[in-house]
């Protein structure tokens, strides 16, 4: 009789094994569906946000003479910082021969958001916000300087004036 019993005790625990097995494997297939609509959905993001920014950054090349007309001259580009390792920044400045107006363009490379980012200017003035790759337009977590900064008179990287910005992270500022 203990044999039948240990024998019964033991269909028992299969059966239940076999429908935990099966239960499993349902999750497994309904995890694995949902990570390929999650790949999808991923790959549409940053194929739908990556063409926006690509469209945008392109539009504001043709539009702002500081960005194309002294492409290749030395006269169209300074640096204002290319030393920050220590935060993982870069900061340039693009100028055009057609206007005086000129740009400055600001690159995180970290994923820290680094606010009151201190850099140098050529001169004074409100300096406006053209692009920020971490815009929600672009998918991104949409830290920024509210279109815009007013220089301060405070020397900073041999420029007479500077403004204090957002720099998001992982992103490019103009």
């Amino acid at each position: 009789a203990n044999a039948i019993q240990a024998l019964a005790q033991g269909a028992e625990a299969l059966k239940t094994l076999r429908e935990q097995y099966a239960t499993l494997k349902e999750a497994a297939g309904y995890a694995r569906e949902a990570i390929e609509v999650g790949k999808s959905f991923n790959d549409f993001a940053v194929k739908r946000f990556g063409t926006r920014f690509v469209e945008d950054l392109n539009k504001l090349y043709r539009a702002e003479p500081a960005l194309h007309e002294l492409d290749c001259d030395p006269a169209g580009f300074a640096w204002i910082d290319c030393n920050d390792s220590t935060q993982s920044t870069l900061v340039y400045l693009r100028r055009g021969s057609s206007t005086p107006n000129t740009v400055v363009v600001a690159c995180n490379w970290t994923p820290v958001p680094r606010p009151g980012f201190r850099l140098g200017v050529p001169h004074g003035g409100f300096w406006r916000e053209l692009l920020n790759s971490d815009s929600a337009w672009y998918g991104g977590s949409d830290l920024g300087n509210g279109g815009g900064v007013a220089a301060q008179p405070i020397p900073c990287h041999g420029h007479p004036h500077s403004i204090s910005i957002t720099l998001p992270p992982l992103a490019v500022v103009i």
